[in-house]
């Protein structure tokens, strides 16, 4: 949660609902009587342990990171008053989650420090984000990795304050940790340990900010090391931190005895902590930190090429010898004559072409925007630009056939192709029963050379699916194969054992993959299975194919060359020739039907618009 000074609100977004632990992206604005939701037709993806702060200068709020389903994110979206977006630059911070982030409102740069990429990891990093570009801040200074602390700007004395949060005690992922009260400066240089007395009891994940008027932290609860705590602190310092007899809030060095108040420039800055005495920089911006400021420096990032002469002028990259590229900037991996270190998209020559914040080298629908990089199927290949197929239904007609219908389309207009595939069913016996020819009777999928699927359903056992030679030792007693529940687009490595136990209700899919060394997976459908067998499909090559183009299916399919009257299955592929292909199938039961007719239809499935919100809403509880 943030302020929006410009506009005089609070700005919510996200977090974790307290309801059923599951993250939001939804965002909300409080103007000091009624909470109202900002709709956006594009928003960034829940989650919760984010980095959020509002950046004045530009009027832009700002997101990065934070944590979904145990996976920690590295993306950077802004809001701009109009709509979220997202954002490429050509250095980041690592992804993460937990991490201390702010406005600068003096250097007019937000701030990010620390966090962590697993509970047992913490980083000490700082970055910096002008609205376009992170920029990492070589700012070592005496500062452990830490992770929940509360960072907020104090304007009086334009520091970054870091109060509390998890620190490591030592390098590694598994160096010990524990919960602190410090308090942590950081002035735009160096970070620095600020003694104070202990009446603060050590916390994390505490609510914090700054009173920019007294110039006082104030935090409230957080997690100590009993529990919760339920107290409020509070961080004073003195009104003349450096002793010159001008109070912190109109000294123009507040870090730095000046009794004169001397500024040449009239930048508000005073001459003594001028980083350019003679030239107006009211932000004291000093990218490569060598003391002189960006405005007077002859070579901002500190490279050792002139800024006249850099082909990226102001690409600092924290801890390079100066003179390692000698045209600034280093090589170009692209060729779009732009250097890597400067270069949004370095190996993009069209630089995120379609604008999403994807660079087209990892985006999965290069052409089209889409910054949510949906994947439905896990084919790699973006929902946003893949064509669909789905089979809504099969049914008899008045003349004794069949009529499948059928959703097909393609989200950017592409025309499809494709095939209509009927392929016969397998009977897996229960082997429970007798085993007897349990090896000889293996199913072998389509396309696995070696193995076999075995199908036992014990007396008062649970029903399982498994691979032959390991459960019942066909050759050597060694898995030929592993099967995992589910969609092979969807099924994770863990997922993937040589047994599977069925508990849901059929029809449903699973996965096959070959193993030991691994092989293309192969999707099978369970039909149903029960005490005497299970049905799987497709068995064997396809009974019928038949092809199709433009988007248009065939009227019907002649039927008369199936073997016989059985349970088959129906399958639709359909690929716009630039993705992979996709594919939806159904089991019918044909008898003595002669054709099988198709009817395109839209799609039920796709969602509805969404409704106006009625009366006044608020945002749900979250953390």
């Amino acid at each position: 949660m943030v302020y929006d000074g410009v506009r005089g609100r609070v700005l919510l977004f996200g977090g974790v609902r307290l309801s059923d632990g599951r993250p939001v992206n939804d965002l909300w604005q409080y103007d000091g009587r009624v909470w109202r939701q900002i709709q956006d037709r594009v928003a960034p993806p829940a989650r919760g342990r984010f980095g959020l702060a509002y950046d004045a200068a530009r009027d832009l709020l700002v997101l990065f990171g934070g944590v979904r389903d145990g996976r920690t994110l590295g993306d950077t979206w802004v809001h701009d008053a109009m709509a979220w977006r997202p954002v490429v630059s050509p250095r980041a911070p690592a992804p993460r989650g937990e991490m201390g982030m702010a406005y600068d409102s003096f250097r007019k740069l937000t701030v990010l420090n620390g966090g962590g990429a697993s509970p047992e990891t913490g980083m000490n990093d700082t970055w910096e984000f002008d609205g376009l570009t992170w920029q990492e801040a070589d700012a070592g200074g005496d500062l452990p990795p830490t992770r929940s602390g509360a960072m907020s700007f104090d304007p009086l004395r334009r520091q970054m304050v870091l109060f509390g949060g998890r620190v490591s005690l030592a390098a590694g992922s598994a160096a010990p940790t524990r919960v602190t009260a410090a308090a942590r400066l950081y002035d735009g240089i160096t970070w620095s340990v600020l003694p104070t007395r202990e009446t603060a009891l050590p916390r994390q994940s505490e609510a914090a900010s700054i009173d920019p008027l007294r110039g006082v932290l104030i935090a409230q609860g957080g997690l100590g090391d009993s529990g919760p705590l339920a107290d409020t602190v509070f961080l004073q310092r003195p009104e003349d931190g450096d002793g010159d007899g001008v109070p912190d809030r109109i000294d123009d060095c507040p870090l730095v005895p000046d009794a004169g108040q001397l500024d040449a420039d009239h930048d508000g800055v005073g001459d003594l902590c001028d980083n350019c005495a003679a030239v107006s920089n009211p932000d004291q911006r000093d990218l490569d930190r060598d003391g002189r400021g960006d405005a007077c420096d002859d070579d901002i990032d500190g490279d050792g090429v002139p800024n006249e002469r850099d082909l990226c002028p102001a690409a600092f990259v924290a801890g390079r010898p100066a003179g390692i590229a000698p045209t600034g900037g280093g090589a170009d991996d692209d060729g779009d004559g732009v250097p890597n270190e400067c270069d949004p998209c370095p190996r993009d020559p069209a630089d995120d072409a379609d604008g999403d914040g994807v660079c087209a080298d990892a985006d999965n629908c290069p052409n089209l925007f889409n910054p949510l990089q949906l994947d439905g199927n896990g084919d790699g290949a973006g929902d946003a630009c893949q064509a669909a197929v789905r089979i809504l239904g099969v049914a008899p007609t008045a003349g004794g056939d069949l009529r499948a219908r059928v959703a097909l389309g393609d989200p950017d207009g592409d025309r499809i192709r494709g095939e209509v595939r009927i392929f016969a069913s397998a009977n897996l016996p229960n082997i429970a029963l007798s085993a007897a020819d349990a090896c000889a009777g293996a199913f072998r999928p389509e396309g696995i050379a070696n193995g076999g699927i075995v199908y036992a359903f014990p007396q008062g056992g649970s029903p399982v699916l498994a691979d032959a030679d390991s459960g019942v030792g066909c050759v050597d007693g060694l898995p030929d194969l592993l099967i995992a529940d589910g969609e092979c687009g969807a099924a994770g490595t863990a997922s993937f054992s040589p047994l599977l136990v069925l508990t849901r209700a059929a029809p449903f899919s699973i996965c096959i993959e070959p193993y030991p060394v691994p092989g293309p997976r192969i999707t099978l459908t369970v039909l149903g299975y029960g005490p005497e067998g299970a049905r799987l499909g497709p068995a064997g090559p396809a009974s019928l194919r038949v092809p199709y183009d433009q988007s248009r299916l065939p009227a019907f399919v002649d039927l008369a060359g199936l073997p016989g009257p059985g349970t088959y299955l129906l399958q639709l592929t359909a690929t716009d020739g630039v993705t992979p292909e996709v594919s939806d199938s159904l089991f019918v039961a044909i008898d003595r039907q002669r054709r099988l007719y198709f009817s395109l239809q839209s799609d039920p499935a796709l969602p509805a618009a969404g409704e106006a919100v009625r009366g006044r809403p608020v945002p749900g509880q979250r953390r």
